[in-house]
């Protein structure tokens, strides 16, 4: 299960706070590029909020360069295994433009709308 928490970061000269999720050995397994502004619907849930972004000074201060490093020096993840049994490696998956080249398509016209599927032709 993926959790998070609210980081301090020190971006050139100044500090911010970001969410930072981690992964379930409790790595970093990224963030959020945007910082953080507290913002809630009612005057409980916004001190709330705070008390939330409060808890962020108390943890090392990171760096979107240390983040970065963290999550490129992490090995690729395991294939996975979907619910027929077989196995998933999402780290050979391709794009659409790979796989027309690969099956030698012709996609002029893939912008096209269908709106019938029972009728290809409207």
């Amino acid at each position: 299960m993926i959790t998070w928490n609210y980081r301090v970061f020190r971006d050139r000269d100044n500090y911010c706070i970001r969410e930072v999720f981690y992964l379930d050995d409790g790595t970093i397994g990224g963030c959020t590029e945007r910082t953080i502004t507290p913002t809630a619907q009612t005057l409980d849930a916004l001190t709330q909020e705070i008390e939330n972004l409060k808890e962020a000074l108390q943890l090392p201060i990171l760096t979107l360069e240390e983040v970065d490093t963290i999550v490129a020096e992490r090995p690729a993840s395991p294939p996975r295994v979907s619910q027929s049994g077989s196995l998933r490696d999402r780290n050979s998956n391709i794009s659409l433009e790979h796989l027309v080249a690969e099956l030698g398509l012709d996609l002029t016209e893939r912008d096209a709308v269908v709106t019938d599927p029972s009728n290809p032709t409207t």
